[in-house]
């Protein structure tokens, strides 16, 4: 989050149910509305099961900010939430861009590095 930026913060509980998603969409649209803020941030650090449900709530509130000119941050997100997240491609929509993605060690060889040969070199 770049400073300067107007934030509020919305608690997601520890379980999010499907019938509880719309009402938590009209809770994020009612605080940006009201705040004027750029950036709604959902702390969920309380959040006990991430799931389906808790990745359609954060795209429906992610959603309903975009269409307030403002967007959604994702506070203290559980592992389990962040690997939901990056499965299905919302980790940068989210605020998660590159805090967890995995650095190569010294010396080790990022992934697809090949080696390169002469093409009548039998493989090694």
């Amino acid at each position: 989050m770049a400073p300067g930026r107007s934030t509020i913060v919305l608690i997601l509980g520890s379980q999010l149910a499907k019938a509880d998603v719309p009402a938590l969409c009209e809770e994020g649209r009612a605080l940006l509305e009201a705040s004027g803020a750029e950036v709604l941030v959902c702390d969920a650090s309380a959040m006990a099961r991430s799931d389906a449900v808790a990745v359609d709530a954060i795209a429906r509130l992610q959603l309903t900010a975009l269409r307030l000119g403002s967007r959604v941050c994702i506070r203290q997100p559980p592992a389990d939430l962040c690997a939901l997240l990056r499965f299905t491609g919302l980790a940068e929509v989210c605020g998660l861009r590159g805090e967890f993605e995995r650095q190569a060690e010294e010396r080790e060889q990022p992934l697809g590095v090949e080696k390169e040969r002469e093409l009548d070199d039998p493989p090694a």
